[in-house]
């Protein structure tokens, strides 16, 4: 539970960060955001995801879709570009979400996360980590 939460935690934090305040620092200098994660918005991405099912896996192509769906919007919500790369393996097809923020700029930090669960079963994704059989 603690990794699958972890991970979509990661995508949360992305999605939910806004600027709450800006300051100017000095005459010359551009005002700097100050990024503050949406609490009550993580625990409604972490409840919406981990709630999806059939679990969110290879198998059930429609519960990855909604996944998928769902984060797409909440990076819109949050002022992101988006766009979806679709991608085939083993004759499914599967959907990337990328978001970008301030796309002209040099620099980049590129954060990734899956969000597909391993287990099958609720069973399984429940269980304590060193208790899984995968």
């Amino acid at each position: 539970m603690l990794i699958k939460n972890v991970i979509f935690v990661t995508i949360s934090l992305f999605s939910t960060c806004v600027a709450q305040n800006t300051k100017e620092t000095a005459s010359t200098q551009k005002p700097k955001a100050i990024m503050v994660a949406n609490k009550d918005q993580l625990y409604k991405d972490v409840a919406f995801l981990t709630e999806l099912r059939p679990p969110r896996h290879s198998e059930n192509i429609a519960s990855l879709n909604k996944a998928a769906d769902y984060i797409n919007a909440e990076f819109k919500k949050a002022g992101l570009e988006t766009t979806k790369q679709k991608w085939m393996a083993d004759g499914k097809d599967y959907i990337n979400v990328i978001a970008t923020y301030n796309p002209e700029k040099k620099e980049r930090i590129i954060i990734g996360a899956h969000y597909d669960v391993c287990a099958t079963n609720l069973w399984q994704m429940t269980m304590p980590a060193p208790l899984r059989v995968y």
